[in-house]
């Protein structure tokens, strides 16, 4: 069979890439009754290849510990102490392979976000 510009099916499936460690919807589903709130990260291992990963919302004294590295300016502390704590399922890589787990962990420092709030004095 082929599609508009001429290609097999195999040739179009073969252009997109192959995310690795992607979980079912079933599969995020059940971590989002068990954990709540589920973030996936994406990695661009290549152009035929990404890294996906799952992670849970930091719990209170993640997010303290986090907060004290990243003012420290240790974003990559930050980020592999988030994944280690965080991570649920998916490409292991992203907690164990160096370059992999770099991005990740500079991607997800965007988890720890805070309200934003005034300070009034009298």
């Amino acid at each position: 069979m082929t599609t508009k510009n001429n290609k097999t099916e195999t040739e179009v499936k073969s252009n997109e890439p192959m995310y690795v460690g992607k979980i079912t919807a079933k599969e995020k589903e059940a971590l989002e009754k068990e954990w709540g709130k589920i973030t996936e990260i994406e990695v661009d291992v290549n152009e035929s290849e990404i890294s996906i990963a799952y992670y849970k919302e930091p719990v209170r004294e993640v997010k303290a510990k986090a907060m004290s590295l990243f003012i420290d300016k240790k974003v990559v502390e930050t980020g592999d102490m988030l994944i280690a704590n965080c991570w649920l399922a998916g490409d292991k890589r992203q907690k164990e392979h160096p370059e992999i787990s770099l991005s990740a962990a500079v991607l997800i420092n965007q988890e720890v976000a805070f309200l934003g709030g005034r300070l009034k004095k009298s």
